[in-house]
């Protein structure tokens, strides 16, 4: 499955190195003249969830705030990343959130229909009593009907190209660093490579001769970076010391992901649909004093959140951009909660349900020296009151609509978490351990790397989650890296 010139699959110095061939680092291969990838390739069904198979990575999360257990992340081991295994779905952030954050609006010569990646609805056959309303969300799906993901619409259809390479089985231990001249103060590492084993256990270095690119995900490229000698763990000699690679500002914030399920008196046909909803709709009458409530507790989190970092992060910025946060949240009115209904069988209806803007960070650090051994990772689930009780109410204000209009007809018996389980007056309390007991994570300066003239990360490095799915983000963020290599 591997195309290039004869012979040039083992070369061993190129322009550019990017690390990983998943969302993003296949984005940007795409534009640039050579690859590197370090995941393993696999021939798969791409209709079909991968969850607990080969090509999915399936980190296990240390024990969590709320609920005490591990968690398990999903990642795709395989050409393609992420793309090849998460829910498809392409919507973009809301508008008002982009237009605060940049200060500019929509514009419409941005949005065209001649990109590589595909996006679509799924076929339907609409009935009488369809689940599938006008705000069913759009996928990445071609013409057939099949997920379009990043190795389908970056590189399968330019493989042949002699200046791409992509090396599959191989696995980056450590970034190589050119040797500093005697006197040079710290900082200004130049990356001459990447030192890799191939699965045959082969060692051998790859050199760069214009920049490394980073874009091994949320947890492995930390990890490169640590293993690389971005911070004094495990005896590894230290290049620079930047305790932040790891850390909680932009590396980890995970959603907590919670579901109901209901049968219905009438059949139903359809794929599904999705809604957002704003703090205004799931608090009701209560949004301003919920709103007072998590701002007095601001102070306290930003200070829980610098010390679970051990240092790494300062109060006071964490507490600016909590700030920021609470702004969007209760005073810009942007989404705050995501609903996706999808049928179970013909009267059953499945309810996924998330915060979409969480406070909690987390963090993913290596065990050890072994670049073979998986990094210790720690979302934080729930770790801050807020995002508990965002998810709480999302909880009520779904029992809620089923009691309301048609759906009061249409909604025969709530079988999770059912009445007995969670009574129609549970408090808070309730609600929340039956939380803790059933959520699970939910599956999304120019970027180059502090102290470095020639390494950048290509990753969901957000210091705010947006509220949509992150996946069309990524492919704007890598289309973004690839315009100022190019300028540069």
């Amino acid at each position: 499955m591997l195309h290039a010139p004869s012979g040039s699959y083992y070369s061993c110095q190129y322009d550019y190195i990017i690390v990983g061939g998943g969302t993003s680092g296949l984005a940007v291969a795409n534009r640039l003249p050579s690859v590197f990838d370090n995941i393993n390739v696999a021939d798969i069904d791409r209709l079909k969830y991968t969850y607990d198979s080969s090509i999915d990575w399936a980190y296990q999360t240390t024990p969590q705030a709320h609920g005490g257990k591990t968690q398990v992340l999903r990642a795709g081991k395989a050409l393609g990343g992420a793309s090849i295994m998460n829910g498809k779905s392409e919507n973009a952030s809301n508008p008002n959130q982009m237009q605060i954050e940049a200060g500019v609006s929509v514009d419409p010569k941005y949005h065209g229909s001649n990109g590589p990646l595909s996006v679509g609805f799924f076929d339907q056959h609409k009935k009488y009593h369809d689940l599938t309303t006008d705000s069913r969300f759009t996928c990445q799906l071609d013409v057939a009907n099949i997920r379009n993901d990043a190795a389908r619409a970056y590189y399968w259809p330019y493989a042949d190209r002699p200046n791409l390479h992509v090396k599959l089985n191989m696995f980056v231990n450590q970034i190589v660093w050119e040797d500093r001249n005697k006197g040079e103060k710290e900082g200004n590492l130049t990356a001459t490579g990447v030192a890799t084993n191939t699965e045959r256990g082969k060692e051998h270095v790859i050199h760069a001769q214009k920049e490394v690119i980073l874009a091994a995900g949320t947890l492995r490229s930390p990890a490169i970076l640590e293993l690389s000698g971005y911070s004094p763990k495990h005896n590894i000699p230290v290049q620079i010391n930047l305790p932040s690679v790891g850390e909680n500002r932009e590396n980890l914030q995970d959603q907590l992901n919670t579901s109901t399920v209901v049968s219905t008196n009438t059949p139903l046909t359809g794929t599904g649909t999705v809604a957002f909803a704003s703090a205004s709709d799931i608090f009701g009458s209560l949004v301003e004093s919920v709103a007072a409530l998590t701002w007095s507790q601001l102070a306290q989190y930003a200070n829980d959140t610098a010390n679970e970092s051990h240092g790494a992060m300062k109060t006071e910025d964490l507490q600016r951009l909590f700030e920021i946060q609470h702004d969007q949240i209760f005073n810009k009115n942007i989404p705050v909660a995501e609903f996706v209904f999808i049928l179970e069988g013909d009267q059953s209806i499945h309810t996924g349900y998330w915060g979409l803007i969480p406070f909690s960070r987390g963090n993913s650090h290596i065990a050890s020296a072994d670049p073979t051994i998986p990094p210790v990772v720690n979302p934080n689930h729930g770790m801050l009151e807020s995002d508990v009780q965002i998810q709480i109410a999302m909880s009520k204000f779904l029992r809620r609509m089923c009691k309301m209009g048609e759906f009061s007809d249409l909604i025969a018996k709530e079988s999770l978490p059912g009445l007995s389980v969670v009574p129609d007056n549970a408090s808070d309390e309730t609600w929340a351990k039956w939380i803790g007991e059933q959520y699970t994570p939910n599956y999304h300066d120019q970027l180059k790397v502090y102290g470095t003239t020639n390494v950048r990360v290509v990753d969901a490095i957000q210091p705010l989650q947006l509220c949509g799915h992150p996946m069309a983000n990524l492919y704007a963020i890598a289309e973004w890296v690839s315009d100022i290599i190019r300028c540069n």
